[in-house]
C-alpha cells in the first residue's frame, strides 16, 4: 500500500516532437513521499480555503493533502515499461476541453448549412458563410462574437445573396439562363470566398427538368456583394447529385505567410451512392502581389479523374500540401474496402487547364487493397502534414504526411468503440490554416448503426491540430458541420433535426498524463497458449531478450506491447481463398465458467500495423474451437506503429468439452497481403470491464488468478457542514462505453466522497439509459439520489463534476458537465428516504464506489477511468454559478 505525499513530475507533451515522429515517452515514476510546495491555498472568505490535487505523470498536492494508492500486483505503463506493485499508473499525455456556453444564433428552426470561415482581406475581420435553405439565402457575416447577433437582427455586418431569384436556385442569380449553380460547400482565404457548386443544367425535350450534371467553383473578393464563376467541369453523370460539406473544407498554404500572397484550394465532387461511376478532384490556385491587393485566378483545372468506371466509386476529399519539390496533392478514393485508397498527384506546372498531375493511384491501398479511405481533412499550416478524419478506419483522427515515396500515419485522436463499431469524421476545418489553428471537427458514430442516440455525435476541438479533445454533443439527428468564427464555434442542423443555427463559446484546453485507474479481474489467460497456422498466413510466435524485450529476427519491438501477455506476429497472404491466418488457444483448462458461475468474459487484445503502404485490415473471432464465432472484431487501422486495442466483453457460452479460442483472419473476402503484431492482454471471467494490464494465470489448475483493483485516494482533509469538492476525469479510449454488448454490467462507479464506513456519496454512470447518478448510501442503504439524463457515455467524454453542501439539512448542489454537455445541475429525485445531504464529516475521495469492498472481477466496484484533478474548498459552498466559472476556466488543474 502506498499512502503518501507526491512531487509532481513533469511530463512534456510537445507538438514539435508530435510533428518530428519520435518515439513515445518513457513513463516516469512517482517521486518523493511529500508535498511540492508549488500548489499553494488561498483565501476564498474568512476561513474558507481551496486547495488541489493534479495528476500529470505524477502526482501534485496542495498543503496538508495526501495521496494513497495500493495494487498488489505489477503491471506496464502505455509504453511497455514494467511497474511495481503499489505503484500507480499515469496514462500517455491527453487533454480535455472546458465547459462552454451554447446559445441560439437563428431563434427559429432553420435548415441551415455552415459553407465556410475564415479571414477578410485585412487578415483580421472573421468571415462567416452559411446558407439558408429555408429561406433559399447565402449569407456572409463579416463582424463576430455579438456584433453577429447584431447582424443576424438588423443586417449590419451581412451580406445577403437570394438564391431562389430564378429557379432552380441559384447564386450567380440567373446569369446562365440554361445553369444553374448551387452552393455547398468552401473555404474563406483572406478576403476571397471559394464555394464549389453542383451544377443543374436545363434539358429543353423534358420541360422544368434541370438534372444535376457538373461541378463549378464560385468566388466573392466583395464579402458576397457579387459572386463569380471561376471554374467550370464537363457533364458528366446526368441526374446524379454531387457535393458535401467535405468536398472543400480549407483552403491550403503554399507557405507560413500570416498574410499569404498564394493560396491552393482543391474539391472534389463527391457523386452519391448508389450509382456513381467514379469521380474527379478540382485545383484552383490564386495570387496576389501583396497583402493588400486583391487575388488572381489561375485557370482551374481538373486534376484528377478516376480511371476507369467502377459502380460505387467515388472521390471523398483532398489536401494540398508543400513538398520538397512543389505542391503535393492527396485525395481519398472509395467507398468500401475493395475500392478505398489514396492517390498521390504532383503537378508538372500550376497553370493551364492543361497542366498534367501524375497521379500514383496505389499511395496507400490499392483497387482490391484496403487503405485510408479519410473524409475529414485539413493542412497544418504549411508543415507539410495533413490531418484527416477518419470514415473506414479504427482511428479517429490521424496524421499524414505524403510528401515522402510512402506515407506515414500518426494516431492523434479516437478509436473504434467497445462493440468494435467505427466512426466518421466528416469535416475538419479551421478559419486559419496557414496559422495551424485552432481546428474544429465533426464526430459521428456509424452511420448506419441503430444504436446510438442523437448525443452520442461531438464536436471535437484543437488549437493546434494536434491535440484534441470532445468538446460538444450537438444533439443533431441528421446532417451537421461545424466551423470556428470569432470567439465561437458554429453548428448548424438541418431542419429534419429541429436544431438551429447556434454557438459555443471556444473552450480552454487541458493536456496532462492523467492517473490511470481500472478494475481488477479474475484472469484466465494462459501463460503460454498454443497456436496454429491456417491456409491464410503464419502466426509466430515471438521470443523476449534478456532485457525482457519483445524481439523479432534479433531487432527488438518499437514501441513495446503495452501488456504482460504473449506476442505474435502476423502475417497474411494475398490472394488465398483460406483467410484463416491462424488459432490461439486461450485457457490452460478446459472448463470456462465455473470460477465465477457465469459464462462471461471480458478480453483484451493489442495489435500493431508493420509499416506498409496499406492499411491492416483484419477479422479477429472469438469462439468455441469447433463451434461458429460468438464474437467477431474486424480491425481496419491505418496508423502504423502504435499499440491499438481491441476489446470484447459480454457471454461466452462454451459448449461442455470445448475451449474458447482467438482465431485471425484477413479482414476481407480473401486472402490480403499484411503484416501485425498480436499481444495478448486479458482473458478474464467475471463482471465489469477489462482491468490494468495484468500477468497471465499463475494458478496450478489454471482456474484463474484474482486480480484486484486498482484503489486511490485524496485523503488529509475533513470537510463538515459547507464545503466544495471540484473533479475532472475522462474515459479511456480503451474503456467502458454505451456500446456494450453485454447487459449485465450497466452501472458504473466512477468516484465516491467518504465520510465513514456508515455514510458516502457514490457518482455512478448508467451506460444504457444515459444517466449520471449521485447516491447518498447511509447504512448500507441508498436515502437519496440526484440524477442527470441524456449523459450519453462515449470513449473519450470528458466530465467534470463540483458538489457543494451548504448545510447538513439542505439538500446537495451538483452541478455537472461532461459527455458533451454544457455544465447542467443534477435534481434530487422524489422517492428520497432521508436527508438529502451527507450528516457526518467527508474525509476521502475514493476513485471507487467507497464501499472497501474489491470486486477482483466478480462484481463491479471500480470502474475504468482518468482524472487529471480536483479542488477541495472548506467552509465555503460554492454557487451554481460558481461552480461552472470553476469548469469553463479550468482554474483547479493550472499549474
Amino acid at each position: 500500500m502506498l499512502a503518501v505525499r507526491v512531487l509532481r513530475v513533469v511530463c512534456s507533451c510537445s507538438p514539435l516532437a508530435i510533428v518530428c515522429w519520435t518515439p513515445a515517452l518513457a513513463q516516469p515514476v512517482p517521486a518523493a513521499s511529500k508535498s511540492s510546495g508549488v500548489n499553494q491555498s488561498y483565501a476564498i472568505g474568512a476561513e474558507a480555503r481551496e486547495r488541489t490535487f493534479r495528476f500529470d505523470a505524477g502526482v501534485d498536492l496542495g498543503p496538508g493533502l495526501e495521496f494513497g494508492f495500493t495494487r498488489g500486483v505489477p503491471s506496464v505503463a502505455a509504453d511497455g515499461s514494467p511497474i511495481a506493485p503499489h505503484q500507480p499508473r499515469f496514462a500517455s499525455p491527453i487533454t480535455i476541453a472546458s465547459d462552454v456556453r451554447v446559445e441560439n444564433v437563428r431563434q427559429i428552426s432553420t435548415s441551415t448549412v455552415i459553407l465556410a470561415s475564415g479571414v477578410d482581406a485585412d487578415g483580421v475581420t472573421p468571415i462567416l458563410v452559411v446558407r439558408d435553405s429555408s429561406q433559399q439565402v447565402v449569407d456572409v457575416f463579416w463582424c463576430a462574437n455579438e456584433d453577429l447577433l447584431v447582424a443576424e437582427q438588423t443586417g449590419i455586418g451581412r451580406t445577403r445573396t437570394n438564391l431562389a431569384s430564378v429557379w432552380p436556385i441559384d447564386i450567380l442569380g440567373g446569369a446562365s439562363p440554361t445553369k444553374r449553380y448551387e452552393p455547398k460547400s468552401g473555404a474563406v482565404c483572406h478576403g476571397l470566398i471559394v464555394l464549389v457548386c453542383s451544377v443543374s443544367v436545363y434539358q429543353d425535350f423534358t420541360v422544368g427538368v434541370w438534372p444535376v450534371a457538373s461541378t463549378a467553383i464560385v468566388v466573392s473578393q466583395d464579402r458576397g456583394a457579387t459572386w463569380t464563376l471561376a471554374y467550370e467541369d464537363e457533364p458528366s453523370q446526368h441526374g446524379l447529385a454531387r457535393i458535401r460539406a467535405w468536398s472543400m473544407q480549407n483552403w491550403c498554404p503554399s507557405g507560413p505567410d500570416s498574410r499569404p500572397t498564394e493560396a491552393w484550394f482543391i474539391t472534389t465532387d463527391y457523386r452519391f451512392k448508389p450509382f456513381c461511376e467514379g469521380g474527379a478532384a478540382y485545383f484552383l490556385r490564386a495570387t496576389r502581389q501583396s497583402a493588400d491587393d486583391l487575388w488572381t485566378l489561375d485557370t482551374g483545372t481538373r486534376i484528377y479523374q478516376t480511371p476507369t468506371p467502377i459502380t460505387g466509386q467515388h472521390a471523398h476529399a483532398g489536401a494540398v500540401v508543400p513538398g520538397p519539390d512543389g505542391p503535393v496533392a492527396i485525395v481519398s478514393i472509395g467507398d468500401g474496402q475493395a475500392l478505398n485508397r489514396v492517390v498521390k498527384l504532383t503537378p508538372s506546372t500550376l497553370t493551364g487547364t492543361a497542366s498534367p498531375w501524375e497521379s500514383q493511384e496505389s499511395f496507400h491501398g490499392s483497387e482490391g487493397t484496403p487503405g485510408n479511405q479519410f473524409v475529414g481533412c485539413a493542412p497544418l499550416g504549411a508543415t507539410g502534414l495533413v490531418i484527416l478524419g477518419s470514415d473506414l478506419a479504427d482511428e479517429q483522427v490521424m496524421l499524414m504526411d505524403p510528401t515522402g515515396g510512402s506515407p506515414r500515419h500518426m494516431h492523434l485522436f479516437g478509436g473504434t468503440w467497445s462493440s468494435g463499431i467505427t466512426s466518421q469524421v466528416f469535416v475538419i476545418r479551421s478559419p486559419r490554416p496557414e496559422l495551424a489553428g485552432p481546428y474544429c471537427a465533426t464526430y459521428d458514430p456509424q452511420h448506419n448503426s441503430t444504436l446510438f442516440p442523437p448525443h452520442a455525435r461531438r464536436l471535437l476541438y484543437s488549437e493546434d491540430g494536434l491535440r484534441w479533445a470532445q468538446m460538444l454533443a450537438p444533439g443533431a439527428t441528421t446532417s451537421w458541420t461545424a466551423a470556428i468564427h470569432g470567439d465561437h464555434v458554429y453548428v448548424d442542423g438541418e431542419l429534419s433535426s429541429g436544431t438551429r443555427l447556434r454557438r459555443a463559446t471556444l473552450p480552454r484546453m487541458h493536456t496532462a498524463a492523467p492517473l490511470d485507474i481500472s478494475s481488477g479481474m479474475m484472469q484466465r489467460l494462459r501463460q503460454s497458449p498454443t497456436h496454429t497456422t491456417g491456409g491464410g498466413g503464419t502466426l509466430v510466435a515471438l521470443t523476449r531478450n534478456a532485457e525482457g524485450l519483445w524481439m523479432d529476427g534479433g531487432v527488438a519491438i518499437d514501441p513495446q506491447p503495452p501488456c504482460v501477455g504473449p506476442v505474435w506476429k502476423a502475417t497474411g497472404f494475398a490472394g488465398t481463398l483460406d483467410t484463416r491466418i491462424g488459432d490461439i488457444s486461450l485457457l490452460s483448462s478446459p472448463t470456462f465458467g465455473q470460477t465465477a458461475g457465469v459464462q462471461r468474459v471480458a478480453m483484451r487484445f493489442w495489435t500493431m500495423g508493420i509499416p506498409s503502404e496499406r492499411s491492416m485490415t483484419a477479422r479477429f473471432e472469438l469462439k468455441p474451437n469447433a463451434s461458429p464465432p460468438l464474437y467477431t472484431r474486424t480491425l481496419n487501422s491505418v496508423v502504423e506503429q502504435e499499440w491499438h486495442a481491441t476489446t470484447i466483453v459480454g457471454e461466452l457460452p462454451i459448449p461442455a468439452g470445448q475451449t474458447p479460442v482467438l482465431r485471425i483472419r484477413s479482414g476481407t473476402g480473401v486472402g490480403t497481403e499484411q503484416s501485425f503484431y498480436l499481444a495478448l492482454d486479458a482473458f478474464a471471467e467475471g463482471r465489469g470491464f477489462v482491468g490494468y494490464p495484468t500477468s497471465p494465470d499463475t494458478s496450478l489448475d489454471g482456474m484463474g488468478t484474482a486480480m484486484p483493483d486498482e484503489r486511490a485516494w485524496i485523503s488529509g482533509f475533513e470537510l463538515a457542514e459547507r464545503w466544495t469538492v471540484t473533479i475532472a476525469g475522462r474515459l479511456p479510449d480503451d474503456g467502458w462505453d454505451l456500446a456494450l454488448l453485454s447487459r449485465e454490467a450497466l452501472i458504473w462507479p466512477l468516484l465516491s466522497l467518504w465520510c465513514s464506513d456508515r455514510e458516502r456519496l457514490v457518482l455512478v454512470a448508467d451506460s444504457v439509459n444515459h444517466t449520471l447518478e449521485a447516491r447518498i448510501i447511509r447504512e448500507n442503504h441508498i436515502v437519496a439520489t440526484y440524477t442527470l439524463n441524456e449523459m450519453v457515455w462515449t470513449r473519450g467524454s470528458s466530465l467534470q463534476i463540483s458538489v457543494s453542501q451548504i448545510s447538513q439539512d439542505a439538500p446537495l448542489g451538483i452541478t455537472v458537465a461532461g459527455c458533451g454537455m454544457p455544465a447542467r445541475d443534477m435534481a434530487l429525485a422524489s422517492n428520497t428516504q432521508g436527508t438529502p445531504a451527507l450528516t457526518r464529516p467527508v474525509r476521502q475521495i475514493r476513485f471507487d464506489d467507497g464501499s472497501g469492498i474489491d470486486g477482483i472481477g466478480m462484481d463491479t466496484r471500480c470502474s475504468p477511468m482518468l482524472w487529471f484533478g480536483g479542488s477541495i474548498v472548506e467552509h465555503r459552498a460554492w454557487s451554481p454559478q460558481q461552480r461552472r466559472e470553476a469548469m469553463r476556466t479550468l482554474h483547479y488543474l493550472a499549474p
